[in-house]
């Protein structure tokens, strides 16, 4: 539901710029099964996609941060505005 409130708040809210970054994945690795449950759980409570290539496993190191850093365009480009 929290997802659902917070897509409300912005108008041009666009999937592609959206990133889900796993945490805690030092400790343990999710499984494809995992992040593909994840991804299908917050388009079915979310209503939106997030593409597989956005969801960043935090291994807490800056160096597993960096696909995000790659990306950052993809972040700074998009065209939400609050509502």
């Amino acid at each position: 539901m929290a997802m659902r409130a917070i897509k409300e708040f912005f108008d041009n809210f666009s999937p592609q710029h959206i990133f889900l970054v796993i945490t805690h994945a030092d400790l343990s690795v999710p499984d494809d099964k995992t992040l593909n449950d994840k991804i299908a759980s917050i388009s079915r409570w979310g209503g939106f996609e997030i593409k597989r290539e956005n969801v960043i496993l935090f291994k807490n190191t800056s160096e597993s941060l960096q696909p995000l850093i790659d990306n950052i365009d993809k972040i700074t480009r998009g065209n939400m505005t609050f509502t």
